[in-house]
């Protein structure tokens, strides 16, 4: 009986150890094949060193897109909201070749999002469920189930305004179309879908990286 009881107070103590590093290492989650990052990036430096430069006001967004600058910024330029959402950049830092992703990590393509996307298991209509948090959503929040822990940081438009905060999560992809467009996914309160679309690259959107 004593025997039982030792054996059975070792496996419930190997179980909280295990269960106690997962959580600490949560910067990552992987998701089928996959390893994504849980939480949007938030670099102020290019992986070789280089500054990135940082947009305080709404003209130098414009600027920034004007002259296809690389650069990040909060969203309505307030340093507490990046506590929480992380940074938005707009397409030149994502692109730049001096790598804004963090050594061993990339920032995900067109088909990687596909790819997670069809790891979930859920059509697709239903997959945004699982990405996004379970608070933070003005009207529906998700499951999180995927542990991807996406949240609705809304972004900074070409005209250097923020919005959408609460409502939409916007990440950047590295494809472009024959029209130069950058695409983006995003995910909405009011939907369980993924959605992708094509827009100009002075936008301010959240970085979600895979590893390589």
């Amino acid at each position: 009986m004593k025997k039982h009881s030792f054996l059975l107070l070792l496996i419930l103590q190997v179980s909280n150890i295990i269960f106690t590093n997962t959580i600490i290492a949560q910067e990552s989650v992987k998701i089928g094949a996959q390893t994504w990052s849980t939480s949007n990036l938030d670099v102020k430096k290019f992986r070789n060193g280089d500054v990135i430069k940082e947009a305080k006001t709404e003209e130098e967004w414009r600027i920034a897109a004007k002259n296809k600058t690389p650069m990040w910024c909060y969203y309505e330029n307030d340093s507490i909201q990046g506590a929480k959402y992380g940074k938005l950049y707009n397409f030149f830092a994502v692109i730049d070749p001096r790598g804004l992703a963090p050594a061993g990590w990339q920032i995900p393509s067109e088909n990687d999002w596909k790819v997670l996307i069809t790891s979930l298991s859920e059509p697709n209509s239903l997959s945004g469920n699982k990405l996004k948090t379970k608070t933070g959503w003005i009207v529906n929040n998700g499951n999180n189930l995927s542990g991807f822990n996406a949240l609705p940081a809304g972004k900074k438009g070409l005209d250097g305004i923020s919005i959408y905060k609460g409502i939409y999560a916007f990440f950047w992809t590295t494809t472009t179309n024959t029209n130069g467009a950058a695409e983006y996914i995003y995910l909405v309160d009011f939907s369980d879908k993924v959605g992708n679309d094509f827009t100009g690259k002075g936008n301010g959107f959240s970085v979600r990286c895979i590893k390589k």
